[in-house]
């Protein structure tokens, strides 16, 4: 199925050719494109509209990408968003990650990267979409509970909000006289503490256990969970008594699809996002990316990439070359995360070994496709450990690098050294684009001889004027890897 089918796009880019052909070639995919040419008619457009995705390059005319980026950010649209650019330079990268900006597409634009990275972004707004579907059976479910069990409604420190009619009804039939204003008016308060610990770190506590009531002793079985959140906060949790398994059984089970991958029952990107967001400080994480996976579900078919992702699925859940405790996850299509705490002396040295005990194992396993074909798999690792902004992002980056450069491995704070290389990079990038609006390229003839000295031919070479230095010409060295 089209994942970009229910999505909507605003494309940002200043340059009316390279707008009109990427604005046809994703038409094909979706008919729900806006477009503009710069920062301040996004915006504009926004004003009256709304996107699931937003593609924006970085260099234009009366207000730039990140400009663009950061406004939004300022009137708290979280949308997501890819940015293009030709420009690499990691001033530019670290300022994008602190916008929480998803992907980056280098220019000149290849339609199919374009349309994979776009296809991935959509594939996690739909999950998100999801998400708040199903956190609103949730919600459901908690109504529907308390209309038809004896439910118990408390603050996060124990305080009763309201105990509902039934149980209020079975109270008084069973000679309940005391008031009951706190938890632990009906608890131990071992069990209480228990209910409001279990309750406010996102847990189910379910438990049989027995309940005094007045001259009256009963063995009751009850589930605690927190049922509203505020900001991220637990607000209210609710203690239903009774027998309710098969509710309890209903709920679990959606929450575990919430948090799990179908295909490899691995926790998700929003399981990973959500534990991030608990002690990310204390954690270093490593991605793991198959290579050229694409091509084995064109060669082979899409069953045939399934089993080997069930398959790498069960060796990384089986190898773990390190003490420290971990959690596994699958996060896209062809990527696998690895969390660990960081614990003592953890560093990117550490990362390091860690990835390449992965890659050795990885890549020296037979994958078996259909019980005939045995294939071998080659992967690109990269980690982070130092959690500066967002350690998947940073992951993510420091992936980036490492298969543009064709390295096995990368670990983001090695990215901060070639910080003097992206900013000359980037001075070059300008001065060519100078010379260029100035006519500052100039054609060199040289002359070609035989061993006679006979003139053969000429061979025209190009050279550019610094803009900066007008009597410094500059050969073909400096510009010409950067200008491509």
């Amino acid at each position: 199925m089209n994942s970009l089918a229910n999505i909507s796009l605003l494309y940002v880019e200043d340059e009316e050719g390279v707008r009109n052909s990427i604005t046809r070639s994703l038409s094909m995919l979706t008919n729900n494109i806006a477009t503009a040419e710069n920062g301040v008619m996004a915006l504009e457009h926004l004003q009256s509209h709304t996107v699931d995705l937003i593609i924006t390059d970085i260099r234009m005319p009366k207000m730039d990408g990140l400009s663009f980026i950061a406004a939004l950010r300022d009137q708290g649209i979280d949308t997501p968003v890819i940015i293009t650019s030709a420009f690499n330079e990691i001033e530019y990268m670290n300022k994008a990650i602190d916008l929480k900006v998803d992907k980056f597409i280098k220019k000149p634009i290849r339609i199919m990267d374009l349309i994979e990275v776009i296809t991935k972004t959509a594939e996690i707004i739909n999950t998100k979409r999801l998400m708040h579907a199903r956190l609103k059976e949730l919600e459901n479910y908690r109504e529907a509970i308390n209309q038809n069990n004896f439910v118990i409604r408390l603050t996060s420190d124990g305080t009763i909000i309201d105990i509902n009619k039934d149980l209020k009804s079975y109270f008084n039939t069973h000679g309940a006289t005391k008031q009951i204003t706190s938890i632990t008016d009906l608890f131990t308060a071992e069990d209480s503490a228990e209910i409001l610990k279990y309750a406010t770190n996102y847990k189910i506590l379910t438990k049989t256990i027995s309940l005094q009531l007045s001259d009256e002793r009963f063995t009751i079985l009850f589930s605690a969970f927190a049922s509203k959140l505020e900001e991220n906060n637990v607000r209210e949790i609710s203690v239903i008594i009774s027998d309710i398994t098969p509710i309890l059984k209903d709920k679990d089970e959606m929450i575990n699809r919430l948090y799990t991958d179908i295909l490899t029952n691995l926790p998700n990107r929003i399981k990973l996002f959500e534990d991030l967001s608990k002690n990310e400080s204390q954690m270093a994480l490593i991605i793991i990316d198959i290579e050229n996976f694409s091509n084995i579900n064109h060669l082979y078919g899409f069953e045939a990439g399934d089993e080997i992702l069930i398959q790498m699925a069960r060796l990384l859940a089986d190898y773990w070359p390190d003490e420290r405790p971990h959690t596994l996850y699958r996060t896209d299509t062809d990527h696998f995360v690895i969390l660990t705490e960081k614990m003592e002396n953890f560093d990117r040295d550490i990362a390091e070994i860690l990835a390449m005990k992965l890659m050795k194992r990885i890549e020296t396993q037979n994958f078996v496709i259909a019980n005939t074909l045995s294939i071998n798999i080659s992967v690109t690792l990269a980690a982070s450990c130092l959690g500066e902004h967002d350690l998947f992002s940073e992951a993510s980056m420091a992936l980036g690098v490492a298969k543009s450069r064709r390295l096995p491995f990368l670990c983001f704070a090695d990215i901060s050294g070639i910080r003097d290389v992206f900013e000359a990079n980037l001075t070059m990038q300008g001065k060519i684009k100078t010379a260029l609006s100035k006519d500052l390229m100039v054609n060199y003839y040289q002359s070609i001889v035989d061993g006679d000295g006979s003139l053969i031919k000429y061979e025209a070479l190009v050279r550019m004027i610094d803009p900066e230095e007008p009597h410094n010409v500059l050969t073909p060295y400096h510009f010409l890897d950067i200008a491509r």
